[in-house]
């Protein structure tokens, strides 16, 4: 069953483990585009088998039936059980504009599995401005040299 929540009029569903089949064809070209321009050191597979091995959720955003974009979480916990919610992966088509939405949910979600912490990965320039107001901040820079 499709649990879903409902914040400014957008409809956010989580997807069960048994349905990812279904609905990753319609984020598989969004997913390539995100490790795209994020120059991800992971495909899409990996978040495939992540998603129905049960090791991240798919959320799907929708304004009324249209799909608007998805988000890809994993709850991390740490040796003293401590819970970190980690984005993964999100898009949100261009033509809309839901950030707020989505980080409205990310505040829901963190606040029911009880995490201690909300983070994500990038290295596109425009998060080092953004992310900031909306209380995240710079942790480190990862660099690595390809053999």
């Amino acid at each position: 069953m499709v649990q879903r929540s409902i914040i400014d009029g957008i409809s956010i569903e989580e997807i069960p483990q048994s349905e990812v089949k279904y609905s990753f064809e319609k984020i598989e070209p969004h997913l390539k585009k995100v490790i795209k321009k994020a120059r991800a050191d992971w495909i899409t597979s990996d978040v495939y088998v992540a998603l129905r091995e049960g090791e991240a959720v798919l959320y799907m955003f929708y304004k009324e039936d249209v799909y608007v974009g998805f988000l890809i979480v994993q709850f991390l916990k740490n040796k003293s059980g401590e819970v970190t919610l980690h984005i993964w992966a999100t898009y949100q088509k261009p033509e809309y504009n839901y950030r707020n939405v989505g980080f409205t949910f990310l505040e829901k979600l963190a606040s029911e599995y009880n995490a201690v912490a909300i983070e994500f990965e990038s290295s596109r320039e425009g998060w080092k401005k953004e992310a900031p107001t909306m209380g995240f901040d710079l942790i480190s820079y990862t660099f690595r040299k390809e053999l």
